[in-house]
């Protein structure tokens, strides 16, 4: 049990799983990597940042997952990269906030 939860930081179907159970009931994809491309606007309409587009998540991700797992950056640091690359990749349609905190402490935890 231990080594498991060693590994859930790193594990994309952790990942996937911490967003199913936290979006479950609130929106139409939870759970899974999301299908459309999304974008954060403003109040003026204008685009503030554009996702990476869907079909490149799912690798991306996992390449995250797999450098994250490997690096030797100090722990704080580590976690911020981490982060920030996952909020740019834009894994969801919605609840990329909640469970980056999440992993961002998950990290920390570890």
């Amino acid at each position: 049990m231990i080594d498991h939860v060693a590994e859930i930081p790193y594990s994309t179907d952790s990942l996937l799983t911490a967003h199913g159970i936290m979006a479950r009931g609130l929106m139409e994809e939870f759970g899974v990597f999301r299908s459309r491309s999304v974008s954060v606007v403003d109040n003026e309409g204008q685009v503030l940042h554009f996702g990476t587009f869907p079909q490149y998540v799912p690798d991306l991700v996992i390449e995250l997952m797999d450098w994250a797992k490997t690096n030797e950056v100090y722990i704080r640091i580590h976690s911020c990269l981490i982060h920030y690359e996952r909020e740019l990749i834009y894994s969801f349609a919605d609840g990329n906030g909640c469970v980056g905190r999440l992993w961002h402490t998950l990290l920390l935890f570890k």
